[in-house]
């Protein structure tokens, strides 16, 4: 099964909690995928478990998953911002051309 959630990203627990305990899925096989500003744009790095990374997405799912970490992660690299543009701004904005032509190949040659 594959989901998206229809919430803000910062409320993305509710519909992943939801989700997880109407369909009885272990959490071993919930495998969330998320951007990173600490990977390079297009980079991507599978982690069996862990913390939120300061993600307010992730730690919305964290909370309602009953503050369970066991659960597998593909962080997907979106890189820094450019210049003092902020964080916020940068990850809400859509994607340039290039980065478009360039995350289709990236991540790609990166296993996706």
């Amino acid at each position: 099964m594959l989901a998206k959630p229809q919430t803000f990203m910062n409320a993305s627990g509710e519909s992943v909690g939801q989700l997880v305990s109407y369909f009885k899925i272990p959490l071993n096989q919930v495998v969330v995928m998320y951007d990173d500003l600490d990977l390079p744009f297009a980079k991507l790095r599978l982690l069996p478990k862990g913390g939120h990374g300061g993600h307010n997405g992730m730690r919305s799912i964290i909370n309602h998953l009953k503050q369970s970490r066991d659960f597998p992660r593909l962080r997907i690299g979106i890189g820094r911002p450019p210049g003092k543009m902020d964080p916020a701004n940068f990850v809400l904005r859509p994607f340039t051309k290039r980065e478009q032509e360039e995350g289709l190949g990236g991540c790609a040659n990166n296993g996706a």
